[in-house]
């Protein structure tokens, strides 16, 4: 189970035999305890384990915690899985592990090493077709533009 502090860079967690509401309550009272103060949000997934009466019950009893969930098949917009990945290609593909418990220790002692040398992911791709759909919305749907003429054009010819 983990979690990810999108502001700090900095990765936590433990290891768990099963992903059930138990465990992912246990995570949510542990985030709870590291982040006392002030109101806090946590992204997360649409998995089963997230969504459990015993979860919106945690949820109540913390008011000042506010849950967004990701939309279905958009995983990657939840810094944690990019964190995960990370993990993953450090840890798990190049390992070789002479049981669960050199696994879990090699998972804890990479996520020390990664929190000292935390940082924030800097998300800076923004596709160029982010800003001409600004630009064509901010328009009149008759206002014709070269840019507009060209982007039709492209769609006409590749619908064709």
């Amino acid at each position: 189970m983990g979690a990810y502090d999108v502001r700090a860079g900095k990765l936590f967690g433990f290891a768990a035999e099963r992903h059930d509401a138990n465990e992912f309550i246990t995570l949510l009272d542990a985030i709870d305890q590291c982040y006392p103060n002030g109101k806090g949000h946590l992204v997360m997934d649409n998995q089963s384990a997230h969504c459990t009466p015993d979860v919106d019950e945690w949820f109540d009893e913390h008011p000042r915690w506010t849950r967004h969930f990701t939309p279905k098949h958009a995983s990657w917009l939840n810094q944690i899985e990019c964190a995960f990945s990370i993990l993953s290609r450090r840890v798990h593909a190049r390992g070789s592990f002479a049981s669960t418990d050199d696994l879990r220790e090699k998972v804890y002692a990479y996520m020390i090493w990664q929190n000292d040398r935390a940082r924030p992911f800097d998300w800076t791709y923004r596709p160029s077709s982010w800003m001409r759909d600004a630009l064509a919305a901010a328009r009149a749907p008759h206002e014709a533009t070269p840019a507009r003429d060209a982007a039709l054009s492209a769609r006409r010819a590749a619908a064709a």
